[in-house]
């Protein structure tokens, strides 16, 4: 195994693992979800008060989807580039054509 198929596969692995843990922490997250209902006696005092939980939430989600994000680019160009191992056409990243 030449060291551009072990850099390929750690790249892969790498964005594999990412993923995997975003989806493992949305799960774990779900799966203790309570919602909060918020207290007030009208509705404007409700939404003020709720504010920071939703804005924290809105957080988290931008987050784990950039983090997901990130490792599904890790992914492809770990495939990208074990695909491209090796093939005389081929320079660098480029994508092979079939």
């Amino acid at each position: 195994m030449r060291m551009g198929s072990s850099l390929a596969i750690g790249i892969l692995l790498l964005g594999l693992v990412i993923i995997l843990l975003g989806v493992a922490y949305a799960f774990n997250s779900y799966k203790n979800y309570k919602p909060l209902l918020p207290k007030g006696n009208t509705l404007e005092e409700a939404i003020t008060n709720s504010t920071f939980d939703l804005v924290n939430l809105a957080a988290q989600l931008a987050f784990l989807g950039v983090g997901i994000w990130g490792g599904a680019i890790l992914l492809r160009e770990g495939l990208r580039h074990l695909r491209c191992e090796g093939c005389p056409e081929c320079t660098g990243l480029q994508k092979r054509e079939s």
